[in-house]
Order: C-alpha cells, then structure tokens, then sequence
C-alpha cells in the first residue's frame, strides 16, 4: 500500500502552465514523469522479486526433507517453474537442486555429529531415498563420505 501511496504522489503534481506553455515543455515534463515512474516501478518489481524469493527459501528451508521439486516451489509463490529458476539462480548463485542438497547435507552433517543413527537412517531424514545416491552428494559437497566424516568429526583431539 505504501508503495503505491508513493507511486500515486509522483504523478499527483501540479502542472505550472505559465512555466510549461509550450508543447515541447509540456513533452519534456511528461517524458521526465514517464522515466520516473518507469524507475519506481523498477524498485517495486526488484523488492517484489526479493519477496518471492523469501517465500521460496523459506518454503523450501521447511519441506527439504521431502521430495520437494522446484515446480512445487514455483506455484507455491504463484509464478512459472522458468521464472522461479531464473530468479532463484540469481538470488543464491545456486540452481534449485544445488540448494536443495546443501541444506540436507548441512543437515546430515549436524545429525552425523549429534547423533547416533545409522547413516542409512541420517539419509533418510534428510531426504534422501537412496542410500548410495546420498553418499555420492555427501562426498561432492564435503569431500569424503558420511561415514568418513562421523569418523573424522568424533575422533579426540590429542
């Protein structure tokens, strides 16, 4: 609402015609209204842009451990899948599954760390399905297996 508030007092001046009385001075001070309202409304699609993509980080933060999709993502915040990638990719530097695997390997690796479950059942609680397919995006992200790591991260220090 405020920015609309601000849109409309842009246009709302008023318009000297003792000063403008001439078509080529009337021309310029529309043409001066048109770049400053097309520049408003670039700052209003820019912030509009950052509220989706907080909506879809927040979603995706809370359902990364299903098997969550960026087309789910997508209509959620009510855009195209094509749109959403463009837009995700330019906000995080990463492509939507990327982002998806470092927030479960994040994950996996706090779960390693604190707890004693299997690295199968760590798999599974962070969305991963397949046990060999997780190990395989573990070792890419931290370079060396789950179970390498459990061993590496509870080893005493000397």
């Amino acid at each position: 609402m405020r920015k609309k508030t601000d849109l409309d007092a842009t246009l709302l001046h008023s318009l000297d015609f003792q000063c403008y009385n001439t078509y080529q001075a009337i021309q310029f001070l529309f043409e001066n209204d048109i770049r400053n309202l097309m520049n408003k409304c670039q700052l209003t699609h820019v912030e509009n842009n950052n509220w989706l993509m907080e909506r879809a980080e927040t979603y995706i933060k809370n359902y990364y451990t299903t098997d969550i999709k960026a087309q789910e993502v997508a209509d959620v915040i009510n855009i195209s899948p094509n749109y959403f990638s463009s837009l995700f990719k330019q906000r995080t530097g990463r492509n939507f599954n990327e982002y998806v695997n470092v927030l479960r390997v994040e994950q996996a690796k706090t779960l390693l760390a604190d707890t004693p479950f299997k690295v199968r059942e760590v798999a599974e609680q962070v969305g991963y399905h397949e046990y060999k397919y997780f190990v395989e995006v573990f070792k890419k992200f931290v370079g060396m297996t789950p179970t390498e790591y459990r061993k590496w991260n509870t080893t005493p220090v000397k």
